[in-house]
């Protein structure tokens, strides 16, 4: 990918980078950072401040504030970032209670540069776990109606579930910007011969949408005919005792083994590879990421019908789709442990059906499509 001679303005919910982490967002702009000129990236106020800058031309700017004061951080940051250069584009991770959307918003009328809305999924949509994903699911709604006629675009990670949703809220198709956020490093996430440790390895951040309590009802049904049934839970977040709390109750904790934070990629894809299937009983996603790290990795996946999964499971073959019924998943995940050479069969179709997930081509997509929107909005520009 050839220099940048472009500036971008990024508006994101993950301090994962400032905090030094080698996540997904990391990767993904190892690559796409070359395409800019300069990338700057307002973040929320992270555990620790290890990072500013990455790759010579990325620069974090994590705020000191609570999340609830997150748009004036936004809006401050970004005033002061635009007195010292001009951006051709703005981006901004729009979700839960839209802090990010409001201070980009306000940004946008002060400076006029355009922006696109990352909506990488909509919480509690299709379902709610709770009371509060419902309302953040209405406030979305509303988020979207009144943004609608000011962004250059809506940008989503899948091709059905959120486009469905954009066009019932009257949304110009035009403006609807299928772009995948799911890019993995084929050369990481592959099949390995590596020796089995757990049947079933869940892997996501400790919160109400990811549908725990279904799995561990699951768990603790299969469990009864299945007393050697061992469980890997990669999780962290403000969820993660009640989670523990629960197992203690279900009568299952332990045959759970809790893991929080992998440091490398390689180290997560080793713990796919080493578990007989991945589990995800989430009620909303945007992905999720994990499902398709698995797939690569060669492991049958087990999945509600939630963000880009009804694209890529084809049920039976590439995985298997269930509902969010405990009963529904636990027939799927002795299913798998009853039939090896089925479970084999399937976690070989879903390898070869995310090959087209490999990070270069992913991710040169998603700047090439950014690029171009800078560029249209340098011309409009232009023509004023």
């Amino acid at each position: 990918m050839r220099g940048g001679d472009r500036n971008l303005l990024m508006i994101s919910g993950d301090a994962t980078i400032a905090e030094g982490r080698q996540g997904a967002f990391y990767q993904m702009l190892q690559r796409f950072a070359p395409a800019w000129a300069r990338v700057d990236i307002i973040v929320p106020r992270p555990t620790a401040v290890a990072a500013t800058t990455l790759f010579e031309n990325v620069f974090i700017h994590p705020s000191s504030t609570h999340k609830a004061f997150q748009w004036r951080h936004i809006l401050q940051q970004g005033l002061l970032l635009n007195t010292e250069r001009r951006y051709d584009l703005m981006t901004s991770h729009d979700y839960g209670w839209h802090y990010n959307g409001l201070g980009t918003w306000l940004l946008h009328r002060r400076i006029e540069t355009p922006y696109v809305s990352e909506i990488h999924h909509v919480t509690g949509y299709p379902r709610s776990a709770t009371i509060k994903e419902w309302i953040q699911g209405c406030l979305t709604r509303c988020y979207i109606r009144a943004i609608s006629d000011q962004v250059a675009a809506f940008r989503v990670p899948n091709a059905l579930e959120l486009p469905n949703l954009l066009r019932s809220l009257r949304v110009p198709p035009e403006k609807i910007l299928v772009l995948s956020s799911l890019y993995i490093d084929r050369n990481i996430f592959t099949p390995r011969p590596v020796a089995k440790q757990y049947d079933v390895v869940f892997c996501g951040r400790a919160d109400s949408n990811k549908g725990v309590g279904i799995l561990f009802q699951a768990v603790a049904a299969v469990a009864r005919t299945r007393p050697s049934l061992t469980v890997l839970m990669r999780t962290s977040g403000h969820q993660e005792a009640s989670w523990r709390r629960l197992a203690e109750r279900l009568g299952i904790a332990a045959r759970i083994t809790w893991r929080n934070w992998v440091d490398t990629p390689a180290e997560l894809a080793s713990l796919y590879c080493a578990s007989r299937m991945l589990v995800c009983t989430s009620y909303s996603e945007g992905g999720p990421r994990v499902t398709v790290e698995a797939m690569a990795c060669g492991i049958p996946v087990i999945s509600t019908p939630v963000g880009v999964m009804p694209e890529l499971i084809e049920h039976g073959r590439t995985g298997l789709l269930v509902d969010w019924s405990p009963k529904s998943v636990a027939v799927a995940i002795d299913r798998l442990l009853s039939d090896p050479d089925t479970a084999e069969a399937i976690g070989v179709g879903g390898c070869q059906r995310v090959t087209g997930f490999d990070r270069e081509v992913v991710v040169d997509q998603y700047a090439a499509a950014y690029r171009k929107l800078a560029d249209a909005s340098i011309a409009e520009a232009i023509r004023r």
